[in-house]
Parts: structure tokens; C-alpha cells; sequence
């Protein structure tokens, strides 16, 4: 069984995704479309520091922890 952080870290990657998702359907990522690209770069810099900082939450809890 997943405990809570495991859980709020997993529906944040959920929600991110469908987010990333969403994006990805407004239109092709081609030259001609700068602005799509430039959104779905920033979802992924943006998903990548939540993650990031979920994970050094958990390390300083498990450290507490141990």
C-alpha cells in the first residue's frame, strides 16, 4: 500500500501529464507553431522541479525517519 506522500507525488505526476497531454493536442509542433513548443517546454521544466522537489522532501522525511 502506497503511504500518503508516495500518493500526492503519483497524483501530481497524474495531473501534470494530463496537462502535458492536453497541451500536446492544441497543435502540431512544428516551426511554424513556436509558441506550442515554447508551452510545452515550460510544462516539462515545470514538472520536472515539482518532482524534484517532492523527492528532496521525501529524502528529509526518510532521514527524520531513520
Amino acid at each position: 500500500m502506497m503511504n500518503k506522500e508516495t500518493e500526492a507525488l503519483r497524483r501530481k505526476v497524474e495531473e501534470l501529464d494530463n496537462r502535458t497531454s492536453s497541451s500536446a493536442l492544441i497543435g502540431p509542433g512544428r516551426k511554424g507553431y513556436p509558441h506550442q513548443e515554447k508551452a510545452l517546454d515550460d510544462i516539462a521544466q515545470k514538472f520536472a522541479e515539482d518532482v524534484g522537489v517532492e523527492i528532496e522532501n521525501l529524502k528529509k522525511k526518510k532521514r527524520l525517519i531513520e
